[in-house]
């Protein structure tokens, strides 16, 4: 599995095993950046990723400035997160990660709650690297996003070409349970909002809680409204066990569909 897939699971906090060879070089200031990213020290480590960006023999710079890029997504600094990227695109344009940073850049999209945007992003991955390592990241990544978006079929589509194409894999294992992939599922509504700000303050929070928390934009009457979303329950059972946890802890909720 590839390099950008050891590192979105920091973001997402999946338990996936993913080759970390690229980490585990010869260079010890990998290593070092590698032990503050899993220890997720990521003021440090910002600051050690900058102290060695102003070297100008410094090897691996390209996978410095994505080591940076992907602190910077899980502070939420999404805007800051995708200018590190645009760089590695513009000064690596032989790197071998740039896959990873076209990826990096689709998940900032993606984390930020701007499914839209998201899914144009790993639709580009797609037709710019076919072959690229995150092949499966991509198709759970992009069905996801065109799921929240309400785009069922072609959803479907691209839980299929993982399915069929990947079976055995982690990524696999993440779709929806029902064969048809994009039916109905539960979730906990916890507030809805006209500013993208106020949704990501509550959604970061819920994150800090150990939720699992996210955001969902929706267009209605020319409004758009942003929408914070815990969990994707098979069950009403389980949904409502999520929602009792919540009132607990005094948050307004809703049972959604």
């Amino acid at each position: 599995m590839g390099n950008h897939k050891y590192l979105i699971t920091v973001i997402i906090l999946l338990p996936i095993f993913l080759n970390t060879e690229w980490l585990l070089a010869k260079d010890s200031s990998l290593l070092k950046l590698e032990e503050l990213l899993l220890k997720g020290d990521y003021i440090k480590l910002n600051y050690e990723c900058n102290y060695l960006l102003t070297k100008s023999n410094l090897k691996d710079k390209d996978r410095v400035y994505h080591i940076l890029a992907i602190s910077l997504l899980k502070q939420s600094r999404f805007k800051e997160a995708r200018e590190v990227l645009e760089k590695v695109k513009l000064e690596f344009q032989n790197s071998p990660i740039l896959d990873d940073a076209e990826v990096s850049i689709a998940d900032s999209y993606f984390l930020e709650g701007n499914f839209e945007e998201a899914s144009l992003r790993y639709k580009n991955v797609l037709m710019n690297y076919p072959k690229t390592k995150n092949l499966c990241f991509v198709y759970l990544r992009l069905g996801e996003s065109l799921k929240n978006m309400g785009n069922l079929e072609e959803a479907k589509y691209y839980f299929d070409l993982l399915r069929k194409g990947f079976p055995s894999s982690f990524e696999c294992a993440q779709i929806p349970i029902s064969k048809n992939a994009v039916d109905s599922f539960y979730t906990v509504q916890v507030g809805s909002f006209s500013k993208s700000t106020n949704a990501r303050r509550l959604c970061d929070e819920l994150l800090n809680k150990g939720y699992d928390a996210y955001i969902t934009k929706m267009e209605d009457n020319q409004r758009t409204l942003y929408r914070v979303r815990v969990g994707h329950f098979q069950s009403r059972l389980e949904a409502e066990y999520q929602e009792d946890r919540l009132k607990k802890e005094n948050y307004p909720t809703k049972i959604c569909p």
